[in-house]
């Protein structure tokens, strides 16, 4: 079974970046008219992967450049043997839940977490391991579920709350500098408490030292 699917975010996104490659097309070929073009111009243009779709070589008329009709923006074909998928919506919801997956497993891989890499002697901690990933990996889920947005763009906004740990003479704390509204929204949003101005505060062990 064959699904084509379309988005319109991504079929703005290929008709604006189509426009920009055309005209910068356009361009470089009225800088290069009849004996101005050199053979070594022509190569480069030739290799040219991000202009490819956009040129056809005519005998009669040289070379130019067209635009297209775009007919095929935003859209892609997904084919399943899968029947029991119907509606044909599933199919679209599944794939892209798969391609989320991937992309997530893709980031625990690399260094996007910043996880530094781990030697493990002992199983038990081979398996803490992987069970702190793996429940990254479904919070991260679930907040872009949840929100309706990658990760890649939650994850500035939670970055701007952040705690600063305050000395006293006679105590230690931990604030919270003043959040933004797209952090309390956000909060709100995933239905997590709001952290308290003063986060923690401890009595000082030791006296300060005199300067």
């Amino acid at each position: 079974m064959y699904l084509v699917c379309y988005n319109p975010h991504e079929a703005l996104r290929q008709s604006q970046h189509r426009l920009e490659v055309v005209s910068q097309l356009k361009v470089e070929l009225a800088r290069h008219k009849n004996q101005k073009a050199t053979p070594q111009w022509a190569i480069d243009l030739l290799a040219s992967q991000r202009t490819k779709r956009y040129r056809a070589w005519r005998r009669t008329t040289r070379h130019k450049c067209y635009q297209g009709c775009g007919s095929n923006d935003g859209k892609w074909v997904i084919e399943t043997n899968d029947d029991t998928l119907t509606p044909p919506e599933d199919a679209a919801s599944a794939y892209k839940g798969l391609m989320v997956i991937e992309r997530c497993f893709r980031t625990l891989k690399t260094t996007q977490l910043k996880l530094e890499p781990v030697y493990h002697r002992l199983l038990r901690r081979i398996e803490a391991h992987v069970k702190i990933c793996v429940m990254a990996l479904l919070i991260e889920r679930v907040a872009e579920l949840a929100c309706d947005q990658p990760w890649s763009q939650l994850r500035p906004i939670l970055a701007r709350l952040q705690a600063t740990e305050v000395h006293t003479l006679s105590h230690v704390l931990f604030k919270r500098n003043q959040p933004t509204q797209a952090v309390r929204n956000l909060f709100k949003t995933l239905d997590i408490p709001f952290p308290k101005p003063i986060l923690d505060i401890s009595e000082l062990n030791e006296a300060p030292l005199n300067s």
